[in-house]
């Protein structure tokens, strides 16, 4: 078993169906979350997928679809060709903490 099922094997034994699984991908092409993004969905989950490219492989497997779009930066501590994957991060942080949230709050009201 690879870095590919890290996750998928986790939702194996612990999701059920109308569950809701928040991916996160920056190019939205990781093997490890497109294989746990299958899985959900043979599970009955709810997907969400959040990633900073169009046309990707989560796409298909995904309910709703937010794309944290970035433009080029000469920013000094970028290196390497990621692509601005750190303004990426800095939104997905943001978000994921701000979902949550939201979700626990709803959750506890008894909805």
């Amino acid at each position: 078993m690879g870095f590919e099922k890290i996750f998928s094997e986790q939702l194996r034994y612990q999701a059920s169906e109308g569950d809701i699984l928040f991916a996160m991908s920056g190019s939205g092409n990781s093997k490890n979350v497109v294989e746990a993004l299958k899985l959900a969905k043979q599970l009955g989950m709810v997907c969400v997928v959040m990633t900073r490219n169009e046309n990707t492989k989560s796409d298909e497997y995904a309910d709703l679809v937010l794309r944290i779009k970035s433009s080029p930066s000469s920013f000094p501590g970028q290196t390497g060709g990621n692509n601005n994957n750190f303004h990426y991060e800095d939104c997905i942080s943001k978000i994921s903490h701000i979902a949550v949230g939201l979700l626990k709050e709803h959750i506890s009201s008894g909805y």
